[in-house]
């Protein structure tokens, strides 16, 4: 691979290490013009054609592959894990915890139970369990499956909802 410039090299450890991977923001904090950032930056960590700096992008892929190769990161999962979110049951939960919550009925859940749990608050005499939101989870397992696209929805029955004289079909 090509070897990049001190210029590149910062843009591209920016763009990694950033939240979103935000190739405009990477290149303004590496010294690039707005216009070049708005414009251009874009493109180099993309496989595009019109890429004029596919090596960037090469670099990305391969810092990218190693990571999820030293990190054990699949496909696999990560839909495990969706898997495990969307699919969390409170009352499941608490059937195991013989409804006391406690430290040590923390003890008696499986693997997938503890996993669904974001947070347990115990004061005194009163206690909570407090699951992982489900619905990003479903959403994404249903956009990555393709669960639910409009081809497999047009059969559904729609349902009519009035409320204060406005019709809603959902």
């Amino acid at each position: 691979m090509k070897e990049l410039t001190d210029k590149e090299r910062i843009f591209l450890l920016e763009y990694l290490s950033d939240e979103k991977m935000n190739a405009e923001r990477a290149a303004l904090k590496a010294g690039y013009s707005k216009s070049v950032a708005r414009t251009k930056a874009f493109l180099w960590v993309s496989k595009s054609k019109q890429n004029p700096k596919t090596y960037i992008a090469d670099y990305i892929h391969e810092i990218m592959r190693k990571r999820e190769a030293e990190l054990q990161i699949t496909l696999e999962r990560v839909l495990k894990e969706h898997e495990r979110l969307a699919f969390s049951n409170l009352p499941n939960i608490l059937e195991k915890m013989e409804y006391e919550i406690s430290l040590k009925n923390l003890g008696k859940l499986n693997d997938d139970q503890k996993a669904s749990i974001q947070s347990v608050n115990i004061d005194g005499s009163k206690a909570s369990i407090k699951l992982f939101p489900k619905r990003d989870s479903l959403d994404f397992l249903s956009k990555r499956l393709e669960v639910m696209d409009d081809k497999s929805m047009k059969d559904v029955p729609r349902i009519r909802v009035v409320k204060n004289d406005t019709d809603t079909v959902i």
